[in-house]
This record gives structure tokens, C-alpha cells and sequence, in this order.
């Protein structure tokens, strides 16, 4: 459904250029940051960057470092399964994928058309 700019007062609904913009941070983390600014103090992630980046320190050391920076620098990776391209399969393989869907389709059909069926 696209949305669609109304007009008139006390209507509601979506406005061009309304709400709070994409990756702006809120008045306490402003206050945060700026009091750790004046007071010349390091942002905990830039210093663990700072010294996952230091040479001096044992390897083993800065492995530990960038496992535990990892989640606040790099998006998590999503599990997806990789397939080959049909032309790129061996006869064996491509009998294995149809009779995979095959049993997919089954499923969905004994399910009810909702399948894998939901836990919660």
C-alpha cells in the first residue's frame, strides 16, 4: 500500500517529512556524548577499536578485542542457504533438489498452505 500526503488539519496519517529522522539519537545520548567530548574521555567502542588497531598487543589479545566490538560495528548476518544454479548441478544433485521441493510442497499442503507452521 503506497502512502499518500493528506491535506486538511487534525486528519492524522502520514506527512511528507514528519517524525523523527533515520539515525538521529536522542537528548540524553547528545548530553553523553558531549560531556564525554569536554571532558576528554574515549567512546568505550573507539577505544576498543583504538586498541584492537594496536600492533604492540599480543594477537590473541586483539582477537578478543574485535569479537567483543563486532556486534556495535557490523551488522549480524542473516543464515541463507546457497544454492547452486540448476545448469551448474550434476544429475544426482538435481534429483535431490527436486524431490526437496517436492517434499516442500507436500508440507505446505498438509499444513494447511502455512508451513514451516509457527511455534509461538
Amino acid at each position: 500500500m503506497a502512502r499518500t500526503k493528506q491535506t486538511g488539519a487534525g486528519r492524522g496519517g502520514w506527512r511528507e517529512g514528519a517524525g523523527r529522522k533515520p539515525g538521529s539519537k536522542n537528548r540524553r545520548t547528545l548530553q553523553l556524548i558531549t560531556r564525554a567530548k569536554m571532558k576528554d574521555l574515549e567512546m568505550p567502542v573507539d577505544r576498543l577499536l583504538r586498541r584492537m588497531n594496536d600492533p604492540r598487543l599480543p594477537e590473541e589479545y586483539r582477537d578478543q578485542l574485535a569479537q567483543a566490538v563486532a556486534p556495535y560495528t557490523a551488522a549480524r548476518l542473516s543464515a541463507v542457504s546457497v544454492m547452486k544454479r540448476p545448469r551448474q548441478m550434476s544429475d544426482e544433485e538435481l534429483r535431490e533438489a527436486i524431490q526437496a521441493a517436492k517434499e516442500d510442497a507436500l508440507r505446505m499442503r498438509t499444513a494447511g498452505g502455512s508451513w514451516p507452521r509457527r511455534v509461538h
